[in-house]
């Protein structure tokens, strides 16, 4: 059995259960053997009803054709086995009568197992197994004890009985051979399930020879031995293969809850990426469609055009590549904002900023996407009024400050603002663009934070490592 899912501990707590009964009932007076016989029986049939029921629930799961076909079958002979067992303890005189007629059943339920094995691997069952095994078993037990009350009593001879035994036993082996190759089930579980077959038909043998032989008694004990230990093999296994089938669920849960937690990571990174590129080309073809009208453009404006042109389609080649994780690098942020001003001033948006000449430790392309997002923001929610940039050197640390006039953000979005899909009312965006912005700045070893003023508009403050100068650097070593 796989580790985890058994153990000898559970083995010799089911021999105890199994056993313990029977070994409680020889120590009554004058019990008659046959009866010991008929309670390890009826041990076993409930044991085998419980059995069905695991491998039902295993086929639920698996749903394996070869596996509807056992359930039925573990089912039919559980059931049957169950009532039969039961008039054995409640009146082993009545019984008796039909012990003949009982023998010819058996050969006859082992012919019918042999028939299913044969058409597991060439049919598809198109009923529910576990009520098929059980109208089945109900039947096969209705038809015992027809024969019992109403047939005349059948007496065969004792080579009769020897040849019907015999017939018994090699149908049953192969029953039990035909069980350990069932698809659709671990191999340990089909080659134990088999192994209990092989126990009960071996004992059941043994028992219709013992009159012939006059060892009745130690025949008696034997079916019983095999009997406890078949039973020991059906529970031990239906436990373990529940346990087994469960554990299995769970890693299936786990793998299809990772995968899914992969796809949606994907999505939300496809998504952000055309966030990106959409604002990236919507300035692209802003600024184009201003260069095509010469007469009304200074020419200083059109090289602040055409530099941003450059720089805004550079930077959407590599994002349409995918994002490069590289290594934190010093950012000239006016580089890395002018392009975006200019964007924005394509499109009917003015920015108040000057250069700072400052540099900050970070990734290019990141810097730029992150401060384009707060720009588009203000300038979706607060109308393009008073939009401005404020480079901030703070000892070792730089801080971008974008404001705007306009209404600001409400109390009861400042927590979750920066969550993924939070948008306010009204609002005609996606909720992913500042869940992205923080995202890239906590990246880089930065903070983003909304300050709160509630006289002002928003107000984002992007908080980056600054570049140490060789001075500064030299100077830090001297203390």
């Amino acid at each position: 059995m796989p580790n985890g899912v058994w153990s000898g501990g559970g083995t010799a707590v089911v021999v105890a259960v199994l056993a313990a009964p029977l070994v409680l009932l020889a120590t009554q007076p004058d019990l008659p053997a046959e009866r010991l016989l008929a309670h390890g029986g009826l041990n076993v049939a409930v044991i085998g009803l419980g059995v069905s029921l695991v491998l039902y629930v295993h086929w639920r799961l698996a749903t394996h054709p070869a596996v509807a076909w056992l359930v039925a079958a573990v089912t039919a002979v559980a059931t049957q086995a169950a009532l039969l067992e039961t008039l054995y303890v409640a009146e082993p005189e009545r019984m008796a009568r039909g012990a003949g007629w009982m023998l010819v059943v058996h050969v006859g339920l082992c012919l019918a197992l042999l028939g299913g094995a044969t058409a597991v691997r060439r049919a598809v069952l198109l009923v529910d197994p576990f009520f098929l095994g059980l109208a089945l078993g109900l039947g096969t037990a209705g038809l015992r004890w027809v024969l019992v009350d109403l047939a005349p009593p059948l007496s065969p001879t004792y080579a009769v009985v020897v040849v019907l035994s015999l017939a018994l036993l090699v149908g049953g082996l192969a029953v039990a051979r035909g069980i350990s190759r069932v698809p659709g089930l671990p191999g340990w579980v089909v080659t134990r399930l088999g192994g209990a077959v092989a126990l009960l038909v071996v004992g059941e043998t043994v028992m219709h020879l013992a009159p012939g032989l006059g060892v009745g008694p130690s025949a008696y004990l034997l079916t019983t031995v095999s009997h406890v230990w078949a039973g020991v093999l059906l529970l031990a296994t239906s436990i373990a293969l529940l346990r087994h089938s469960i554990r299995e669920g769970h890693q299936v849960v786990a793998r299809l809850r990772a995968r899914l937690a992969e796809l949606e990571e994907q999505d939300r990174a496809d998504r952000a990426r055309l966030h990106e590129i959409g604002a990236t080309v919507a300035g692209i073809a802003s600024a184009s469609a201003l260069i095509q009208d010469a007469e009304a453009m200074t020419p200083g404006h059109r090289a602040r055009l055409t530099e941003m042109l450059g720089s805004e389609t550079a930077r959407l080649e590599r994002l349409l590549a995918a994002r490069d994780p590289s290594a934190l690098e010093p950012v000239d942020l006016d580089e890395a904002i002018r392009p975006l001003v200019t964007r924005m001033g394509a499109r009917g948006v003015e920015i108040e900023w000057s250069p700072s000449e400052v540099q900050a430790r970070g990734r290019p392309d990141d810097v730029t996407e992150i401060v384009g997002i707060l720009l588009e923001n203000s300038a979706c929610h607060a109308g393009g009024e008073g939009l401005s940039v404020d480079v901030r050197p703070c000892r070792d640390r730089v801080e971008i400050v974008v404001s705007d006039d306009g209404p600001g953000i409400a109390p009861g979005l400042r927590d979750s603002l920066f969550d993924w899909g939070v948008r306010g009312q009204g609002s005609t965006g996606q909720g992913i663009g500042l869940h992205v912005a923080r995202q890239l700045v906590t990246d880089q070893g930065g903070h983003l934070r909304l300050l709160h003023d509630p006289d002002a508009g928003a107000s984002f403050v992007v908080d980056l490592p600054a570049v140490r100068s060789s001075a500064h650097a030299v100077a830090g070593l001297a203390s």
